[in-house]
């Protein structure tokens, strides 16, 4: 059976290539995100760094999260024209959500049932990623002023619904592509 959850065993290093390839897939895809936002409000309906970002850290582990968090970052202060505090928050809430639910989605076996696969997905992934992630976005839209007419909690389930469908739909995606994709792995070839 193959499984869209790496375990420690598989985890791998990520060359350069590796780490622009990343750096640009997630700002175009954040930038993607745009055409599903509603007019005039900075969330997106659906967020696939939130997926990219959990399924490069189930891949790769933590080296990979500097590159991460430079990506977003940049994207949000030259195509957002973001904050720095909102930057920060947000980019250091993606960085330790896909950090602790890639610690959780671990399994403690070799082979996962499909069950126990989504399990770790909805558990690690969508409640536990998303809703740390989400927690620090939401920090940072809130201390800004974006959305200021709204509560804090209204701002952040809406944040934590929009991460969620993001890891729901991206990370299994994002980590057969990242785990299938030899030759962008291939040693023998670095940049």
């Amino acid at each position: 059976m193959v499984s869209f959850i790496p375990g420690k065993q598989r985890i791998r290093s990520a060359s350069l290539k590796v780490n622009l390839y990343l750096f640009v897939f997630l700002v175009i895809s954040a930038e993607a995100s745009r055409y599903f936002t509603l007019e005039g409000h900075a969330l997106s309906v659906i967020w696939p760094p939130a997926g990219i970002f959990l399924a490069a850290v189930l891949v790769f582990g933590t080296r990979v999260l500097p590159v991460l968090i430079l990506a977003m970052i940049f994207w949000s202060q030259v195509f957002q024209n973001a904050t720095l505090t909102l930057s920060l928050f947000f980019s250091l809430g993606l960085a330790f959500g896909s950090w602790l639910g890639a610690k959780a989605m671990q399994p403690t076996a070799i082979d996962l049932s499909s069950t126990s696969q989504l399990l770790r997905l909805y558990l690690g992934g969508v409640l536990l990623a998303s809703g740390i992630s989400s927690l620090f976005g939401s920090l940072g839209i809130f201390l800004t002023g974006e959305l200021a007419p709204f509560k804090f909690i209204d701002i952040w389930m809406v944040y934590w619904g929009f991460e969620g469908f993001g890891v729901m739909l991206f990370t299994p995606i994002a980590v057969l592509l990242l785990l299938d994709r030899k030759d962008l792995f291939n040693e023998s070839n670095p940049i």
